[in-house]
Protein backbone atom coordinates (compact mmCIF):
# COMPACT_ATOMS: atom_id res chain seq x y z
CA UNK A 1 0.00 0.00 0.00
CA UNK A 2 2.80 2.38 0.88
CA UNK A 3 4.46 1.86 -2.48
CA UNK A 4 1.20 2.62 -4.29
CA UNK A 5 0.77 5.85 -2.33
CA UNK A 6 4.34 6.81 -3.05
CA UNK A 7 3.84 6.15 -6.75
CA UNK A 8 0.71 8.30 -6.78
CA UNK A 9 2.50 11.09 -4.92
CA UNK A 10 5.38 10.90 -7.39
CA UNK A 11 2.91 10.97 -10.29
CA UNK A 12 1.18 14.04 -8.88
CA UNK A 13 4.53 15.74 -8.35
CA UNK A 14 5.55 15.10 -11.94
CA UNK A 15 2.16 16.28 -13.23
CA UNK A 16 2.38 19.47 -11.16
CA UNK A 17 5.91 20.11 -12.42
CA UNK A 18 4.77 19.68 -16.01
CA UNK A 19 1.86 22.04 -15.41
CA UNK A 20 4.19 24.69 -14.00
CA UNK A 21 6.55 24.32 -16.95
CA UNK A 22 3.66 24.60 -19.39
CA UNK A 23 2.41 27.70 -17.60
CA UNK A 24 5.84 29.26 -17.75
CA UNK A 25 6.02 28.44 -21.45
CA UNK A 26 2.64 30.08 -22.06
CA UNK A 27 0.32 27.05 -21.92
CA UNK A 28 -3.25 27.67 -20.72
CA UNK A 29 -6.53 25.74 -20.55
CA UNK A 30 -4.79 22.71 -19.12
CA UNK A 31 -2.18 22.67 -21.86
CA UNK A 32 -4.72 22.85 -24.72
CA UNK A 33 -3.57 26.32 -25.73
CA UNK A 34 -0.04 27.68 -25.81
CA UNK A 35 -0.19 31.46 -26.14
CA UNK A 36 3.57 31.91 -26.45
CA UNK A 37 3.77 29.34 -29.22
CA UNK A 38 0.72 30.73 -31.02
CA UNK A 39 2.11 34.27 -30.94
CA UNK A 40 5.61 33.16 -31.90
CA UNK A 41 7.32 34.16 -28.64
CA UNK A 42 10.62 32.44 -27.91
CA UNK A 43 10.56 30.50 -24.65
CA UNK A 44 14.30 30.31 -23.90
CA UNK A 45 16.43 33.39 -24.49
CA UNK A 46 20.21 33.51 -24.66
CA UNK A 47 22.68 36.35 -24.38
CA UNK A 48 23.20 36.10 -28.14
CA UNK A 49 19.48 36.84 -28.63
CA UNK A 50 19.75 39.92 -26.44
CA UNK A 51 22.93 41.11 -28.14
CA UNK A 52 21.47 40.68 -31.64
CA UNK A 53 18.31 42.58 -30.77
CA UNK A 54 20.36 45.29 -29.07
CA UNK A 55 22.42 45.75 -32.24
CA UNK A 56 19.44 45.70 -34.65
CA UNK A 57 16.48 47.22 -32.80
CA UNK A 58 16.58 50.95 -31.90
CA UNK A 59 14.00 50.64 -29.10
CA UNK A 60 15.91 47.73 -27.54
CA UNK A 61 19.07 49.83 -27.62
CA UNK A 62 17.27 52.68 -25.86
CA UNK A 63 15.94 50.31 -23.19
CA UNK A 64 19.46 49.05 -22.47
CA UNK A 65 21.33 52.36 -22.73
CA UNK A 66 18.97 54.99 -21.28
CA UNK A 67 19.56 54.30 -17.58
CA UNK A 68 23.36 53.89 -17.78
CA UNK A 69 23.88 56.94 -20.00
CA UNK A 70 21.80 59.12 -17.69
CA UNK A 71 23.43 57.66 -14.56
CA UNK A 72 27.00 58.29 -15.72
CA UNK A 73 26.31 61.50 -17.63
CA UNK A 74 28.93 64.11 -16.94
CA UNK A 75 31.97 63.33 -14.81
CA UNK A 76 31.56 62.41 -11.17
CA UNK A 77 34.39 62.95 -8.73
CA UNK A 78 35.89 61.68 -5.49
CA UNK A 79 36.50 64.29 -2.81
CA UNK A 80 38.52 63.92 0.38
CA UNK A 81 38.69 67.60 1.34
CA UNK A 82 35.74 69.93 0.71
CA UNK A 83 38.01 72.95 0.35
CA UNK A 84 38.24 73.58 -3.42
CA UNK A 85 41.62 75.25 -3.03
CA UNK A 86 43.18 72.17 -1.42
CA UNK A 87 44.04 69.06 -3.44
CA UNK A 88 45.02 66.10 -1.27
CA UNK A 89 47.39 63.30 -2.27
CA UNK A 90 44.42 60.97 -2.76
CA UNK A 91 42.57 63.47 -4.94
CA UNK A 92 45.67 64.18 -7.00
CA UNK A 93 46.26 60.45 -7.64
CA UNK A 94 42.58 59.91 -8.44
CA UNK A 95 42.42 62.81 -10.91
CA UNK A 96 45.48 61.43 -12.66
CA UNK A 97 44.08 57.88 -12.79
CA UNK A 98 40.60 58.89 -13.90
CA UNK A 99 41.97 61.13 -16.65
CA UNK A 100 44.47 58.55 -17.91
CA UNK A 101 42.06 55.60 -18.06
CA UNK A 102 38.74 57.46 -18.61
CA UNK A 103 37.34 55.67 -15.58
CA UNK A 104 33.84 57.20 -15.64
CA UNK A 105 33.43 56.33 -19.32
CA UNK A 106 34.46 52.76 -18.52
CA UNK A 107 31.86 52.62 -15.74
CA UNK A 108 29.28 53.64 -18.33
CA UNK A 109 30.38 50.93 -20.75
CA UNK A 110 30.36 48.25 -18.05
CA UNK A 111 26.85 49.26 -16.98
CA UNK A 112 25.55 49.05 -20.55
CA UNK A 113 27.26 45.71 -21.19
CA UNK A 114 25.76 44.33 -17.97
CA UNK A 115 22.29 45.33 -19.15
CA UNK A 116 22.53 43.27 -22.33
CA UNK A 117 23.09 40.07 -20.38
CA UNK A 118 23.07 39.09 -16.71
CA UNK A 119 26.35 40.75 -15.74
CA UNK A 120 29.61 42.23 -16.96
CA UNK A 121 33.06 42.64 -15.49
CA UNK A 122 35.39 45.62 -15.47
CA UNK A 123 38.83 44.06 -15.87
CA UNK A 124 41.67 45.82 -14.06
CA UNK A 125 44.77 45.37 -16.19
CA UNK A 126 47.80 45.16 -13.92
CA UNK A 127 51.22 43.47 -13.96
CA UNK A 128 51.31 39.71 -13.53
CA UNK A 129 49.31 36.85 -14.98
CA UNK A 130 45.53 37.14 -15.12
CA UNK A 131 44.97 33.93 -13.14
CA UNK A 132 46.95 35.30 -10.18
CA UNK A 133 45.57 37.73 -7.58
CA UNK A 134 45.94 41.43 -8.22
CA UNK A 135 49.47 42.30 -7.11
CA UNK A 136 50.33 45.04 -4.68
CA UNK A 137 51.65 48.16 -6.38
CA UNK A 138 55.42 48.12 -6.65
CA UNK A 139 57.38 51.22 -7.58
CA UNK A 140 55.94 53.18 -10.49
CA UNK A 141 54.04 50.22 -11.91
CA UNK A 142 50.35 51.07 -11.83
CA UNK A 143 47.15 50.21 -13.61
CA UNK A 144 47.92 49.33 -17.22
CA UNK A 145 44.42 49.43 -18.67
CA UNK A 146 40.73 48.92 -18.00
CA UNK A 147 38.57 46.65 -20.18
CA UNK A 148 34.88 45.72 -20.24
CA UNK A 149 33.65 42.18 -20.95
CA UNK A 150 29.98 41.23 -21.00
CA UNK A 151 28.25 37.92 -20.46
CA UNK A 152 29.18 35.50 -23.20
CA UNK A 153 32.71 36.87 -23.41
CA UNK A 154 33.19 36.03 -19.73
CA UNK A 155 31.72 33.20 -17.63
CA UNK A 156 32.05 32.21 -13.99
CA UNK A 157 34.27 29.15 -13.66
CA UNK A 158 34.75 28.73 -9.90
CA UNK A 159 32.70 29.88 -6.92
CA UNK A 160 33.42 30.56 -3.28
CA UNK A 161 31.71 27.68 -1.43
CA UNK A 162 32.91 28.26 2.12
CA UNK A 163 30.00 29.24 4.36
CA UNK A 164 32.34 31.02 6.74
CA UNK A 165 33.89 33.10 3.96
CA UNK A 166 32.54 36.67 3.56
CA UNK A 167 32.55 36.08 -0.19
CA UNK A 168 30.36 32.98 -0.01
CA UNK A 169 28.43 32.49 -3.25
CA UNK A 170 30.58 34.92 -5.24
CA UNK A 171 32.90 34.10 -8.17
CA UNK A 172 36.48 33.15 -7.45
CA UNK A 173 37.65 32.63 -11.02
CA UNK A 174 36.28 33.87 -14.34
CA UNK A 175 36.95 32.44 -17.78
CA UNK A 176 37.61 35.20 -20.26
CA UNK A 177 37.09 34.49 -23.97
CA UNK A 178 39.09 36.89 -26.14
CA UNK A 179 38.97 36.96 -29.92
CA UNK A 180 42.28 36.00 -31.48
CA UNK A 181 43.33 38.87 -33.78
CA UNK A 182 45.59 36.50 -35.75
CA UNK A 183 42.87 33.93 -36.52
CA UNK A 184 39.43 34.92 -37.75
CA UNK A 185 36.69 33.45 -35.55
CA UNK A 186 39.14 31.89 -33.10
CA UNK A 187 39.11 32.74 -29.39
CA UNK A 188 41.65 32.59 -26.61
CA UNK A 189 40.48 31.53 -23.16
CA UNK A 190 42.12 33.02 -20.08
CA UNK A 191 41.43 32.36 -16.41
CA UNK A 192 41.09 35.58 -14.39
CA UNK A 193 41.27 35.90 -10.60
CA UNK A 194 38.34 37.74 -9.02
CA UNK A 195 40.54 40.47 -7.52
CA UNK A 196 41.23 41.72 -11.03
CA UNK A 197 37.53 42.09 -11.84
CA UNK A 198 34.75 44.38 -10.69
CA UNK A 199 31.49 42.45 -11.06
CA UNK A 200 28.72 44.69 -12.42
CA UNK A 201 25.10 43.48 -12.29
CA UNK A 202 22.06 45.76 -12.10
CA UNK A 203 18.71 44.58 -10.72
CA UNK A 204 19.87 41.68 -8.56
CA UNK A 205 17.14 39.80 -6.70
CA UNK A 206 17.83 36.45 -5.08
CA UNK A 207 21.58 36.23 -5.78
CA UNK A 208 24.56 38.55 -6.03
CA UNK A 209 25.87 37.43 -9.42
CA UNK A 210 23.21 37.08 -12.10
CA UNK A 211 20.73 39.88 -12.73
CA UNK A 212 17.80 39.84 -15.10
CA UNK A 213 18.69 41.24 -18.56
CA UNK A 214 16.97 44.55 -19.21
CA UNK A 215 15.35 43.26 -22.40
CA UNK A 216 13.86 40.14 -20.84
CA UNK A 217 10.76 41.77 -19.34
CA UNK A 218 9.87 43.57 -22.59
CA UNK A 219 11.02 40.87 -25.03
CA UNK A 220 7.53 39.80 -26.08
CA UNK A 221 6.51 43.43 -26.51
CA UNK A 222 9.51 44.00 -28.77
CA UNK A 223 8.37 40.98 -30.80
CA UNK A 224 4.93 42.57 -31.08
CA UNK A 225 6.49 45.85 -32.13
CA UNK A 226 8.44 44.13 -34.90
CA UNK A 227 5.26 42.42 -36.10
CA UNK A 228 3.21 45.61 -36.17
CA UNK A 229 5.89 47.85 -37.68
CA UNK A 230 7.21 45.24 -40.09
CA UNK A 231 3.75 44.03 -41.11
CA UNK A 232 2.46 47.59 -41.42
CA UNK A 233 5.43 48.59 -43.56
CA UNK A 234 4.95 45.58 -45.81
CA UNK A 235 1.22 46.32 -46.10
CA UNK A 236 2.01 49.91 -47.01
CA UNK A 237 4.49 48.75 -49.64
CA UNK A 238 1.90 46.44 -51.17
CA UNK A 239 -1.11 48.72 -50.93
CA UNK A 240 0.29 52.23 -51.37
CA UNK A 241 0.42 51.76 -55.15
CA UNK A 242 -3.10 52.07 -56.49
CA UNK A 243 -2.75 49.38 -59.12
CA UNK A 244 -4.25 49.29 -62.60
CA UNK A 245 -6.54 47.00 -64.52
CA UNK A 246 -5.91 46.74 -68.28
CA UNK A 247 -8.94 45.65 -70.33
CA UNK A 248 -8.20 44.87 -73.98
CA UNK A 249 -11.12 45.20 -76.38
CA UNK A 250 -12.02 41.64 -77.43
CA UNK A 251 -12.44 42.84 -81.04
CA UNK A 252 -8.81 43.90 -81.19
CA UNK A 253 -6.67 41.09 -82.51
CA UNK A 254 -2.98 41.15 -81.72
CA UNK A 255 -0.35 38.95 -83.23
CA UNK A 256 2.44 37.49 -81.14
CA UNK A 257 4.71 40.49 -81.68
CA UNK A 258 1.91 42.90 -80.80
CA UNK A 259 1.22 41.06 -77.55
CA UNK A 260 4.92 41.13 -76.66
CA UNK A 261 5.18 44.87 -77.44
CA UNK A 262 2.09 45.57 -75.33
CA UNK A 263 3.46 43.54 -72.42
CA UNK A 264 6.81 45.35 -72.54
CA UNK A 265 5.07 48.72 -72.67
CA UNK A 266 2.88 47.88 -69.65
CA UNK A 267 5.89 46.58 -67.72
CA UNK A 268 7.83 49.75 -68.49
CA UNK A 269 4.86 51.85 -67.39
CA UNK A 270 4.51 49.92 -64.11
CA UNK A 271 8.18 49.47 -63.22
CA UNK A 272 10.12 52.01 -65.25
CA UNK A 273 10.13 55.75 -65.86
CA UNK A 274 7.47 55.74 -68.59
CA UNK A 275 4.47 57.78 -67.53
CA UNK A 276 2.38 57.35 -70.71
CA UNK A 277 0.94 54.31 -72.44
CA UNK A 278 -0.83 53.83 -75.77
CA UNK A 279 -4.35 52.60 -75.10
CA UNK A 280 -5.91 52.07 -78.53
CA UNK A 281 -8.40 49.28 -78.04
CA UNK A 282 -7.52 49.05 -74.31
CA UNK A 283 -9.20 50.47 -71.20
CA UNK A 284 -7.14 51.31 -68.09
CA UNK A 285 -8.96 51.30 -64.73
CA UNK A 286 -7.35 52.66 -61.55
CA UNK A 287 -7.92 50.40 -58.57
CA UNK A 288 -8.51 51.68 -55.05
CA UNK A 289 -5.88 51.47 -52.33
CA UNK A 290 -6.32 51.98 -48.58
CA UNK A 291 -3.29 51.93 -46.28
CA UNK A 292 -3.80 50.92 -42.67
CA UNK A 293 -2.79 53.26 -39.84
CA UNK A 294 -0.75 51.17 -37.39
CA UNK A 295 0.20 54.19 -35.25
CA UNK A 296 -2.27 53.44 -32.41
CA UNK A 297 -1.01 49.85 -32.17
CA UNK A 298 2.59 51.03 -31.98
CA UNK A 299 1.66 53.58 -29.31
CA UNK A 300 -0.02 50.88 -27.17
CA UNK A 301 3.01 48.59 -27.44
CA UNK A 302 5.41 51.43 -26.60
CA UNK A 303 3.43 52.14 -23.43
CA UNK A 304 3.89 48.51 -22.38
CA UNK A 305 7.62 48.71 -23.11
CA UNK A 306 7.83 51.92 -21.09
CA UNK A 307 6.06 50.29 -18.15
CA UNK A 308 8.20 47.15 -18.29
CA UNK A 309 11.49 49.03 -18.55
CA UNK A 310 10.50 51.76 -16.01
CA UNK A 311 11.68 54.36 -18.55
CA UNK A 312 9.29 57.20 -19.48
CA UNK A 313 7.96 56.82 -22.99
CA UNK A 314 9.27 60.19 -24.15
CA UNK A 315 12.74 59.25 -22.98
CA UNK A 316 12.62 55.91 -24.82
CA UNK A 317 11.70 57.87 -27.94
CA UNK A 318 14.75 60.08 -27.47
CA UNK A 319 13.42 63.42 -26.20
CA UNK A 320 14.49 63.29 -22.57
CA UNK A 321 15.54 66.95 -22.39
CA UNK A 322 13.68 68.27 -25.42
CA UNK A 323 10.49 70.27 -25.73
CA UNK A 324 8.41 67.10 -26.01
CA UNK A 325 9.39 65.92 -22.53
CA UNK A 326 6.94 67.14 -19.91
CA UNK A 327 8.20 68.71 -16.70
CA UNK A 328 6.74 65.83 -14.70
CA UNK A 329 8.55 63.27 -16.86
CA UNK A 330 11.83 65.15 -16.51
CA UNK A 331 11.48 65.47 -12.72
CA UNK A 332 10.54 61.81 -12.29
CA UNK A 333 13.41 60.75 -14.52
CA UNK A 334 15.94 62.87 -12.62
CA UNK A 335 14.69 61.39 -9.34
CA UNK A 336 14.97 57.88 -10.80
CA UNK A 337 18.56 58.54 -11.87
CA UNK A 338 19.53 60.01 -8.49
CA UNK A 339 18.12 56.91 -6.77
CA UNK A 340 20.04 54.65 -9.13
CA UNK A 341 23.25 56.51 -8.43
CA UNK A 342 22.87 56.14 -4.67
CA UNK A 343 21.46 52.59 -4.66
CA UNK A 344 23.49 50.94 -7.42
CA UNK A 345 26.22 52.97 -9.11
CA UNK A 346 28.01 54.18 -6.00
CA UNK A 347 27.78 51.15 -3.67
CA UNK A 348 28.15 48.41 -6.31
CA UNK A 349 30.44 49.94 -8.95
CA UNK A 350 32.35 53.04 -7.87
CA UNK A 351 33.23 52.16 -4.27
CA UNK A 352 34.21 48.51 -4.96
CA UNK A 353 36.57 49.76 -7.67
CA UNK A 354 38.07 52.54 -5.54
CA UNK A 355 38.35 50.36 -2.42
CA UNK A 356 40.09 47.64 -4.45
CA UNK A 357 42.67 50.11 -5.74
CA UNK A 358 43.22 51.53 -2.25
CA UNK A 359 43.60 48.05 -0.74
CA UNK A 360 46.28 47.07 -3.26
CA UNK A 361 48.13 50.39 -3.17
CA UNK A 362 47.20 51.85 -6.56
CA UNK A 363 45.60 54.81 -4.78
CA UNK A 364 46.83 56.35 -1.51
CA UNK A 365 44.61 55.64 1.47
CA UNK A 366 42.46 58.67 2.32
CA UNK A 367 40.98 59.54 5.68
CA UNK A 368 37.62 59.35 3.96
CA UNK A 369 36.23 60.08 0.52
CA UNK A 370 32.89 61.09 -0.89
CA UNK A 371 31.46 60.38 -4.34
CA UNK A 372 30.16 63.57 -5.96
CA UNK A 373 27.77 63.32 -8.87
CA UNK A 374 27.24 66.03 -11.49
CA UNK A 375 24.10 68.09 -11.15
CA UNK A 376 21.78 68.03 -14.15
CA UNK A 377 22.32 71.29 -15.98
CA UNK A 378 19.39 73.27 -17.32
CA UNK A 379 19.49 74.54 -20.88
CA UNK A 380 19.84 78.28 -21.52
CA UNK A 381 16.12 78.46 -22.27
CA UNK A 382 15.25 76.69 -19.02
CA UNK A 383 17.60 78.98 -17.05
CA UNK A 384 15.98 82.07 -18.55
CA UNK A 385 12.49 80.77 -17.77
CA UNK A 386 13.52 79.95 -14.19
CA UNK A 387 15.01 83.44 -13.73
CA UNK A 388 11.83 84.99 -15.08
CA UNK A 389 9.72 83.01 -12.59
CA UNK A 390 11.95 84.15 -9.72
CA UNK A 391 11.71 87.77 -10.83
CA UNK A 392 7.93 87.53 -11.08
CA UNK A 393 7.79 86.66 -7.38
CA UNK A 394 8.87 90.22 -6.55
CA UNK A 395 6.29 91.68 -8.92
CA UNK A 396 3.43 89.63 -7.48
CA UNK A 397 4.48 90.25 -3.87
CA UNK A 398 4.92 93.98 -4.42
CA UNK A 399 8.25 93.91 -2.59
CA UNK A 400 11.74 92.47 -2.93
CA UNK A 401 11.52 88.79 -2.04
CA UNK A 402 14.33 87.50 -4.29
CA UNK A 403 17.49 89.61 -4.72
CA UNK A 404 19.10 90.08 -8.12
CA UNK A 405 22.25 88.29 -6.98
CA UNK A 406 20.16 85.36 -5.79
CA UNK A 407 18.59 85.10 -9.24
CA UNK A 408 22.07 85.19 -10.80
CA UNK A 409 23.25 82.50 -8.41
CA UNK A 410 20.31 80.06 -8.50
CA UNK A 411 19.29 80.42 -12.15
CA UNK A 412 22.61 80.96 -13.93
CA UNK A 413 25.31 80.07 -11.41
CA UNK A 414 26.97 83.45 -11.94
CA UNK A 415 29.05 85.36 -9.43
CA UNK A 416 27.16 88.09 -7.50
CA UNK A 417 27.42 91.68 -8.61
CA UNK A 418 29.07 94.22 -6.32
CA UNK A 419 26.96 97.05 -4.95
CA UNK A 420 28.66 99.46 -7.35
CA UNK A 421 27.68 97.23 -10.29
CA UNK A 422 24.05 97.02 -9.16
CA UNK A 423 23.77 100.78 -8.44
CA UNK A 424 26.57 102.41 -10.48
CA UNK A 425 25.24 105.95 -9.88
CA UNK A 426 25.52 105.68 -6.12
CA UNK A 427 28.36 107.76 -4.71
CA UNK A 428 30.17 105.91 -1.97
CA UNK A 429 30.75 109.21 -0.08
CA UNK A 430 27.01 109.89 0.03
CA UNK A 431 26.25 106.58 1.76
CA UNK A 432 25.67 107.15 5.43
CA UNK A 433 26.56 104.27 7.71
CA UNK A 434 24.37 104.43 10.78
CA UNK A 435 25.67 101.39 12.56
CA UNK A 436 28.86 99.42 12.06
CA UNK A 437 26.91 96.27 12.92
CA UNK A 438 25.06 96.63 9.60
CA UNK A 439 28.34 96.42 7.69
CA UNK A 440 29.39 93.38 9.69
CA UNK A 441 26.05 91.71 9.05
CA UNK A 442 26.27 92.36 5.31
CA UNK A 443 29.83 91.05 5.24
CA UNK A 444 28.78 87.93 7.13
CA UNK A 445 25.89 87.27 4.74
CA UNK A 446 28.18 87.77 1.75
CA UNK A 447 30.75 85.39 3.24
CA UNK A 448 28.07 82.80 3.96
CA UNK A 449 26.73 82.92 0.41
CA UNK A 450 30.25 82.59 -0.97
CA UNK A 451 30.81 79.56 1.26
CA UNK A 452 27.58 77.96 0.04
CA UNK A 453 28.61 78.48 -3.58
CA UNK A 454 32.06 77.02 -2.98
CA UNK A 455 30.61 73.91 -1.32
CA UNK A 456 28.18 72.95 -4.01
CA UNK A 457 28.24 69.20 -4.47
CA UNK A 458 29.63 69.28 -7.98
CA UNK A 459 31.24 72.70 -8.07
CA UNK A 460 33.85 71.74 -5.51
CA UNK A 461 34.93 68.64 -7.41
CA UNK A 462 34.88 70.37 -10.77
CA UNK A 463 36.94 73.29 -9.46
CA UNK A 464 39.48 70.88 -8.04
CA UNK A 465 39.75 68.94 -11.27
CA UNK A 466 40.23 72.14 -13.30
CA UNK A 467 42.84 73.40 -10.87
CA UNK A 468 44.62 70.05 -11.05
CA UNK A 469 44.54 70.16 -14.85
CA UNK A 470 45.99 73.69 -14.99
CA UNK A 471 48.74 72.72 -12.57
CA UNK A 472 49.56 69.60 -14.59
CA UNK A 473 49.29 71.10 -18.07
CA UNK A 474 50.01 74.77 -17.55
CA UNK A 475 47.62 77.13 -19.33
CA UNK A 476 46.43 74.56 -21.83
CA UNK A 477 42.67 74.38 -22.19
CA UNK A 478 41.29 71.36 -20.37
CA UNK A 479 39.25 68.85 -22.40
CA UNK A 480 35.45 68.75 -22.09
CA UNK A 481 35.45 65.80 -19.72
CA UNK A 482 37.77 67.67 -17.35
Amino acid sequence: MASILQMRALQETIANARTRLQTIAGATFGGLRNIAQALGYKAELTVDDYRLRYSRNPIARRVVDSLPKATWKGVGELIENDDPTTITEFEDAWFDLSYKHRVWAMFNRADRAAGIGSFAVLLIGAPGKLETPLPKKSGDAGILYLAVHGEGAVVVKEWETGFENPRFGLPNVYTLKIKNPNQSGATIEKQVHWTRCIHVADGLLDNDVYAEPRLKCVWNNLDDLDKVVGGGSEAFWLRAHQGYQFDLDPEVILDEKGEQDLKEEVDEFMNGMRRAIRTRGMKVTTLGSDTADFGPSVDAIMKLISAGSTIPMRIIMGSERGQLASTQDADNWDERINDRRSEFAEPFVVRPFIDRLIEYGYLPKPEWYDVRWPVTEMSDTEKAAFAERLASVNQKAGETVVLANEIRDHAFGWEPLDEEEINPETDEEDVEVTDIADDELRAAVKSLRAAVRSHRRYGTALDKRRRWWRRKNGRKRSPAQV
